[in-house]
């Protein structure tokens, strides 16, 4: 691959982006970095940035033993130092510190820059058949939350009929451990997990619906755990929506913004909740009239950038996809309440804004005419509005936050 990469001045001004390109990962500087291959030949996924932004973490297929198998891979942000670091079952990034945790061979290991040399930190729970497990060390790298899925597949391996799902934490050295929900042999209410406050004192969770696409249309409980009691709390009254973003904190920690709405697209609105993470009480942001979805925090905590939707409230349209197209940019001030209108939102719908880190220009994905979606830039003011130069275009159906991620200085966002 091309091991060029612009200045790094401009990513600690706007930020970067990775993103997949068929199959490849592709980093690009903005606001005007040219694209540059960090992987060719075999098929890469899920590109992550570092909460430093210096690296980036995918997987990608490697021949092993005459068959193509995912392996995990960091690299520097110019294309350099690139390392393996194994298997690495669900890599992801721990805390806010340059620190991968994956899972390999049935052991936890993490890994820190610049280095990554694997350590040892626990090992995964006995599985068995049909079980599967997955796990999320918290940000001090005291506790595990690991989550079991039992599915009742037959011999043959073409019907089910029973399933069962736990969720509970306990310390790395195996002790303490606290069950934090059982589904008792209910597949409708499998347990997912999200992530960790930032002090490890609360975890996130949701819920799943085995093998039924319909039912995963429906809402989740945003259920936060206490890990020092075990007791849980809803912070979302009416759900939130599955495969879509839930909450974010602010930047100083002390407000979480919850997309409140959970019933399919059209059926209940979806309204911002401000949730205050020391007491949990909610403050309404929006209106319940309108659609508001992909809240991201300024920089300086006092604004949202978001989508606002009046038309899935209008009866008149009745194609969701029709609907989506007066998606709008919008902006929110969350101490006066105040909106203001960033794009027009009357032919080209607007998903996931993102700060940059000049604090005033936001970065967005617009579907276009021709049934394609790509990555646009705007003041927040609304001006300079224009497509991202040399930026990528995807099929209008695959603008998943899985194929992509940015990083920026003091990001205000979380895509799942």
């Amino acid at each position: 691959p091309n091991k060029t990469i612009p200045s790094r001045q401009s990513a600690i001004d706007f930020g970067v982006l990775a993103y997949l390109q068929e199959h490849q990962i592709v980093v690009q500087e903005l606001p005007n970095g040219r694209p540059i291959h960090i992987t060719d030949k075999y098929e890469a996924m899920d590109p992550q940035w570092s909460p430093s932004g210096q690296w980036l973490l995918f997987e990608q297929q490697k021949p092993v033993n005459g068959e193509l198998r995912y392996r995990t891979y960091v690299v520097r942000r110019d294309g350099t130092e690139r390392k393996e670091l194994g298997k690495g079952y669900s890599p992801k990034w721990l805390g806010n510190q340059d620190e991968v945790v994956y899972e390999d061979n049935d052991k936890i290991w993490t890994a820190s820059a610049p280095n990554f040399k694997p350590t040892f930190l626990t090992s995964m729970p006995k599985g068995g058949r049909n079980i599967s497990i997955n796990l999320l060390v918290s940000p001090d790298k005291r506790k595990v939350a690991f989550s079991q899925w039992w599915i009742g597949w037959n011999k043959e391996g073409t019907e089910w009929h029973l399933g069962s799902g736990k969720l509970w934490i306990q310390k790395v050295d195996g002790s303490g451990r606290i069950s934090l929900y059982n589904s008792h042999g209910s597949w409708e209410e499998l347990p997912t997990l999200d992530d960790w406050s930032s002090d490890s004192r609360y975890l996130f969770s949701g819920r799943h619906v085995y093998n039924a696409g319909s039912g995963n249309l429906d809402g989740t409980p945003l259920m936060v755990y206490d890990v020092r009691t075990g007791k849980g709390r809803n912070i979302a009254p009416n759900l939130v929506m599955k495969h879509y973003d839930w909450y974010s904190y602010s930047l100083d920690r002390s407000k979480i913004i919850v997309v409140d709405g959970g019933e399919r697209w059209g059926n209940c609105p979806k309204v911002l909740l401000e949730v205050n993470p020391k007491t949990w009480t909610a403050r309404k942001l929006t209106k319940s009239n309108v659609d508001s979805i992909f809240p991201a925090w300024s920089p300086d905590n006092t604004r949202l950038a978001y989508i606002e939707n009046k038309e899935l409230r209008n009866r008149r349209i009745v194609s969701r996809e029709e609907a989506f197209k007066y998606n709008r940019l919008s902006l929110l001030n969350t101490k006066t309440k105040r909106k203001t209108y960033v794009t027009t939102g009357n032919t080209q719908g607007d998903w996931y804004p993102m700060w940059c880190g000049d604090s005033k220009t936001i970065l967005f994905l617009r579907d276009n005419s021709d049934e394609t979606v790509t990555f646009w830039l705007v003041q927040d003011t609304g001006k300079n509005l224009r497509p991202l130069s040399n930026g990528p275009s995807f099929p209008v159906n695959k603008k998943w936050t899985d194929s992509y991620d940015f990083w920026a200085p003091n990001k205000g966002w979380r895509h799942r």
